[in-house]
């Protein structure tokens, strides 16, 4: 009787390791497994944080590019800013991609307006950000790259008689790609710094760009700029 109950709990044994094996086979390409609702069957770490994580609180939907030359079309997608990970949804089910994703675009909905943007990594490592790290691509030219490092922090707030709390902050990191040194230079869309890092070329872009705002440049008039420097 020893003998069998012992052989029992052998054989229940290794169904279970060739079961939890076959599960991790399935699943080996992703990473992490959300519900319908976006929130993650494990307990996630940040959930006493106010705020999203998300890029942008509607689903949208864009194209994949994988390594290996694999690539996914018109997929509803969704970006964790947080944890750098690039959601997308399965017969209801929120995934999240595994990290051999190389750049993905995201079309979506904002206050009616279609939005579409781009998202790249293999960029060289520069300060906290690695070679898996993803940056918004505003200007892909023939010399240098402009980028956008998007990032959430975490803020504490206090409130007369009650206790702080934990809110996420939207933060924002420009850089330039020199893609002959193929190197990340930390900048800033203020005219006067911008000024500083790009002296040689002053004369000719001060002929030809006046932005609203010296101290904060739009999106569009950092474009604008850089593409006068790509010339």
């Amino acid at each position: 009787m020893k003998s069998r109950f012992i052989l029992l709990f052998f054989v229940c044994l290794l169904v279970i390791q060739i079961n939890a094996q076959s599960i991790g086979a399935t699943n080996k390409a992703f990473d992490e497994s959300y519900d319908a609702s976006g929130k993650p069957f494990a307990k996630n770490p940040n959930s006493n944080v106010e705020g999203s994580e998300l890029f942008n609180q509607n689903w949208g939907t864009g194209d994949v590019k994988m390594t290996r030359n694999k690539s996914f079309n018109n997929v509803e997608l969704q970006f964790n800013i947080v944890t750098q990970q690039l959601l997308f949804k399965k017969e209801g089910t929120v995934f999240a991609f595994g990290d051999n994703v190389l750049s993905f675009t995201l079309n979506y909905d904002l206050n009616g307006k279609q939005q579409s943007v781009f998202f790249k990594n293999n960029y060289p490592a520069c300060g906290n950000q690695t070679n898996t790290s993803f940056y918004q691509v505003i200007y892909e030219g023939k010399k240098h790259d402009l980028l956008k490092f998007l990032a959430k922090k975490k803020e504490e707030r206090y409130e007369y008689n009650q206790p702080f709390k934990l809110v996420y902050t939207d933060e924002t990191y420009w850089y330039y790609f020199d893609k002959s040194n193929f190197q990340m230079l930390l900048i800033k869309n203020n005219l006067n710094d911008l000024q500083k890092n790009y002296a040689a070329n002053w004369q000719v872009i001060n002929a030809s760009f006046q932005p609203k705002n010296k101290k904060h440049l739009s999106d569009e008039e950092m474009l604008q700029l850089f593409k006068v420097l790509d010339n």
